[in-house]
């Protein structure tokens, strides 16, 4: 058994919400993650850079950051969302 995140193991016959290949890409995922040292992920708030936050915050907590730029185009309630986003988060 290969241990992915803090509760999410991943056993090699057993999947419940993700296929092996899906399975075997995060874990390469993770592995070339750790090769990089202190990872700098630019946070928008959607699908892409929020799955590669979730995975930095559980595998490398001490080695992420969020890196986010506010601008006046943005609204008050995509700051909002993003400020809860990051913060659950911990990274």
């Amino acid at each position: 058994m290969r241990h992915i995140g803090y509760d999410s193991p991943i056993r090699d016959n057993e999947s419940k919400s993700m296929n092996q290949k899906q399975q075997e890409k995060l874990v390469a995922l993770v592995e070339h993650l750790r090769t990089l040292g202190t990872i700098a992920v630019g946070f928008s708030g959607g699908v892409d850079s929020t799955f590669l936050a979730a995975v930095c915050s559980r595998e490398l907590p001490q080695a992420s950051m969020l890196i986010h730029l506010t601008t006046p185009l943005i609204g008050t309630p995509e700051q909002a969302s993003f400020e809860a986003s990051a913060s659950s988060f911990g990274i």
